[in-house]
C-alpha cells in the first residue's frame, strides 16, 4: 500500500467513494503546454467534455508539496498562472517535489503512477512521450513508456507526438508489453497527423470494445499498461507535410541551442508552434478534446461492463404456509380444514434474490434475521443457493421474520399474519452497508417491507452510483406508504390492486371501473396517473390469471414484435403467451392457457420480478425479459416453495416455439 497523501477535489473523493466512473487528467499540458489563461481556459473545457458524459474528470497535479487527485476551479487557476515554473514531475522527480513542498506538473508517466495509486484506471492526455531522433546517440527515451511498462493504467492519446522516432517507440513499448490499440483505426497516429503509417498491435472499433479490451487486461494481472491511440479528427488535423516540414526544421534548429532531457519537448513544441503559424496548436486543443471525449465513454463502458450484478434490499423470512385438501375450499372459514402446512423460505427480498441466483447471476442481499436457529437455518439455506448474505444483520435477542399465509383450496392466498419487527435492522444498517455494495453492481432492487425514509435514502444512494433502481411494493399498504419515493425510479411492479392504489395516493380517488374494461385497459388507466404524477419511468404490473403488462413513460418507449410465444420447462405445463405490443409504451402478456389449479401463487410475483431482472442483466431488452420473468412465475405456480427449485441458467436460453425474436 502506498503511503502518499492526497489531497481529493470533492467531486472525485465522492465519485471514488461511491465507485463511479473517473478520468485522469495531466497537468503538464496545463503548465507547459500553453500560455496562461489559455492553458486554464482549455483544461476546464476539457474537464466539462468530460463531465457532459457523466464522469469525473480528476486533473493531477502538485500544489505546495501536496498531490491534488482533481483540482478545484482555484487551484487550476493557480496552477495555470504558476506555468512553467512548476517542475515537471515523472516517477523520479516525486520525492524531490514533495520533500520541498514545491509545485509540480505531473507528466504522462507522472499522472499515470499517481492514478494508479487513486484507483483511476483512465487516463486522457494528448500525446505520450516517446523515443526521440537520435535515442542511438543521446540515449532519450521518455519515461513515459518505462511506466507503460509497469503502470496498469488505461492511456487514450492521439499517438506520439511526431517530433519523435516513432518505429522504435513502438518497438520500445512491444518489448514492455504494452498493448498499442488503435482506436478506429488500424494505424498508429501521429499526434497532429491521423496516421503515422505505422501499424497499431490490434484496433478496436468502439468504445465498448476497448472496455472489454481494457477490463480483460486489467484482470489478466499483467501489471503494464494500455495505449488507446485514439487519431485526431480528421477536419482538425494540422496538413501532414507542414507539420513534418516543421518538425525537420525545428529538430534541426535544436542541434544548435544546447538543450538536453526536459528542455527539449517544450523548444520544439513551441518552435513547431511558430513554424505553422498556430495551426499546430489549434489541432492540440482538438485532439485533447477529442481524446476525453473517447476516454469518458471508455470509463463509462468499463463502469458499466464490471457492474456484473444485483443488490437487492428488502425482507427474508420463514414462511409457514397451510392449503386445505379441498379445491373447493375458502380457506377463511370458522373451523378447522384438513391440508397441508409447510414450512419454506421466503421474504420477498429473499425470493427475489433466490430466483436471480438460480437463473446465474450473481446477487448481493441486504436484510436481516434474528439471532435465533432460524436465522441460522434461513442464512445457511439462502447462501447454499448462491445468495451473498453478507449483508444480512444477524441481530442478538431479535426474532427472524416469519410469514404465515393461509391459502384456499386453489392456492390462492386468503391472508396472512406477518412478524417483521427485525427489519427495524434494515433500516438502521442499509446506509452503511448499500454504498460499498453498489460498487460492483448494476441493479438495485428494493422491496416495500423497509421503512419509507429508509427507501428514499436507499434510491438516492443508487442514483448517487449511477445504478438504476427497481421497486417490488409487496402489499397494497406497504405500496401506499412508500409513494413518496418513487419519484423518478427506473422501474416499479405492483400488482393491478397495488396500482389502484398508488394511483389513488397521488391523483386522488378513480371513476369505478368500466365492466367491459380488461385488466390491462385499467393498467393502463392507473399508470397514466403515476406516470403523470410520480416520473416512474416503467411499470410491470402483474394482472394475475390474465398476466401482465409492461407500460413505460413517453420518455422510454418499447418496442415489441407482436407474436404468440410458447415456452417450455421439462415436467411442466408449457407457458403460452400472446405478446402484444399497444402503442410505442405499452406490452402485453396475456395467458393464453392459465394454471386452473395451481400448487400456489405466494412466490409468482416475486419470481416475475426476478426472472425479468436477471434475464435483464444478461442485456437482454426489458421488453424480452418480462417473458423470461413470466416463465419464472409460471414455474413458482407448480412449486411448493416461492422460487422453484427447477430454475437454472439453463431457464434464460430456452428458445421460444414458434420461433419468434426474442
Amino acid at each position: 500500500m502506498h503511503k502518499l497523501e492526497f489531497n481529493y477535489a470533492p467531486e472525485v473523493r465522492e465519485a471514488l467513494a461511491t465507485g463511479r466512473p473517473v478520468v485522469a487528467l495531466e497537468s503538464t499540458i496545463i503548465s507547459h503546454g500553453m500560455p496562461y489563461p489559455q492553458n486554464v481556459q482549455t483544461a476546464r473545457e476539457v474537464e466539462d467534455v468530460i463531465r457532459s458524459h457523466g464522469v469525473t474528470p480528476a486533473t493531477i497535479g502538485i500544489l505546495e508539496g501536496v498531490v491534488c487527485i482533481g483540482m478545484t476551479p482555484e487551484e487550476l487557476e493557480t496552477f495555470g498562472r504558476l506555468g512553467p515554473k512548476c517542475h515537471k514531475v515523472s516517477r523520479r522527480d516525486l520525492a524531490f517535489v514533495l520533500a520541498a513542498r514545491a509545485n509540480g506538473a505531473t507528466t504522462v508517466a507522472g499522472t499515470m503512477l499517481l492514478a494508479h495509486l487513486a484507483g483511476i484506471r483512465v487516463f486522457v492526455t494528448g500525446g505520450i512521450g516517446g523515443v526521440h531522433r537520435g535515442a542511438e546517440e543521446s540515449w532519450d527515451v521518455s519515461a513515459d513508456l518505462t511506466e507503460l511498462g509497469k503502470t496498469p493504467v488505461a492511456v487514450v492519446c492521439a499517438g506520439a507526438k511526431s517530433i519523435l522516432d516513432i518505429p522504435k517507440t513502438l518497438e520500445y513499448l512491444e518489448t514492455q508489453g504494452v498493448p498499442v490499440v488503435g482506436f478506429g483505426t488500424e494505424f498508429f497516429p501521429a499526434f497532429f497527423t491521423p496516421s503515422s503509417g505505422l501499424k497499431a498491435s490490434c484496433s478496436v472499433s468502439s468504445s465498448a470494445e476497448a472496455a472489454r479490451l481494457c477490463s480483460e487486461h486489467f484482470r489478466l494481472g499483467l501489471g503494464t499498461g494500455v495505449v488507446l491511440a485514439n487519431p485526431i479528427q480528421a477536419e482538425f488535423a494540422a496538413e501532414a507535410e507542414k507539420v513534418e516540414a516543421a518538425t525537420l526544421q525545428a529538430v534541426k534548429e535544436l542541434s544548435t541551442q544546447k538543450l538536453e532531457g526536459r528542455e527539449v519537448t517544450p523548444f520544439l513544441l513551441a518552435r513547431i508552434e511558430q513554424l505553422t503559424k498556430g495551426e499546430s496548436l489549434k489541432a492540440n486543443i482538438a485532439l485533447v478534446k477529442n481524446n476525453a471525449r473517447v476516454g469518458a465513454e471508455v470509463a463509462a463502458e468499463l463502469y458499466m461492463m464490471e457492474r456484473t450484478g444485483a443488490v437487492v434490499v428488502g425482507g427474508m423470512a420463514i414462511d409457514i404456509i397451510s392449503k386445505p385438501d379441498d379445491p373447493g375450499c375458502l380457506g377463511a372459514t370458522a373451523t378447522s380444514n384438513i391440508g397441508v402446512t409447510r414450512k419454506t423460505y421466503g421474504g420477498v427480498g429473499r425470493n427475489i434474490s433466490e430466483c436471480m441466483a438460480r437463473l446465474g447471476a450473481s446477487v448481493k442481499l441486504i436484510s436481516a434475521v434474528g439471532g435465533d436457529s432460524l436465522g441460522d437455518e434461513l442464512l445457511e439455506a439462502s447462501s447454499s443457493i448462491g445468495i451473498d448474505v453478507t449483508g444480512v444483520t444477524q441481530v442478538p435477542d431479535a426474532r427472524t421474520g416469519t410469514f404465515s399465509g393461509l391459502l384456499d383450496g386453489r392456492g390462492d392466498l386468503v391472508g396472512a399474519v406477518v412478524d417483521m419487527g427485525v427489519y427495524s435492522a434494515i433500516n438502521d444498517n442499509a446506509g452503511s452497508t448499500l454504498p460499498p455494495a453498489l460498487r460492483s453492481s448494476s441493479l438495485l432492487i428494493l422491496d416495500a417491507n423497509m421503512d419509507p425514509s429508509v427507501i428514499s435514502q436507499a434510491l438516492k444512494q443508487g442514483e448517487a452510483a449511477a445504478v438504476p433502481s427497481w421497486f417490488e411494493t409487496v402489499s397494497v399498504p406497504k405500496a401506499q406508504r412508500s409513494v413518496a419515493a418513487l419519484s423518478g425510479i427506473e422501474l416499479v411492479k405492483p400488482n393491478l390492486a397495488e396500482l389502484k392504489a398508488i394511483c389513488e395516493a397521488v391523483a386522488g380517488p378513480q371513476p369505478p371501473s368500466d365492466s367491459t374494461a380488461s385488466p390491462f385497459d385499467e393498467a393502463r388507466r392507473y399508470g397514466s396517473a403515476v406516470f403523470d404524477k410520480l416520473g416512474v419511468k416503467r411499470l410491470l404490473v402483474s394482472c394475475g390469471r390474465h398476466g401482465a403488462v409492461l407500460l413505460s413513460a413517453a420518455t422510454c418507449p418499447v418496442s415489441s414484435q407482436s407474436r404468440t410465444v410458447t415456452l417450455a420447462l421439462e415436467g411442466l405445463p408449457p407457458l403460452q403467451l400472446a405478446v402484444d405490443q399497444q402503442g410505442a409504451n405499452c406490452v402485453e402478456y396475456k395467458l393464453l392457457a392459465p394454471v386452473d389449479s395451481p400448487v400456489s401463487t405466494t412466490g409468482a410475483g416475486d419470481c416475475l420480478m426476478g426472472g425479468t431482472a436477471a434475464a435483464y442483466l444478461k442485456g437482454m431488452p426489458i421488453e424480452n425479459a418480462v417473458v423470461y420473468g413470466m416463465l419464472c412465475a409460471h414455474a413458482a405456480l407448480f412449486a411448493d416453495t416461492a422460487v422453484s427449485p427447477m430454475l437454472s441458467p439453463a431457464v434464460l436460453r430456452v428458445k421460444p416455439s414458434p420461433a419468434a425474436k426474442l
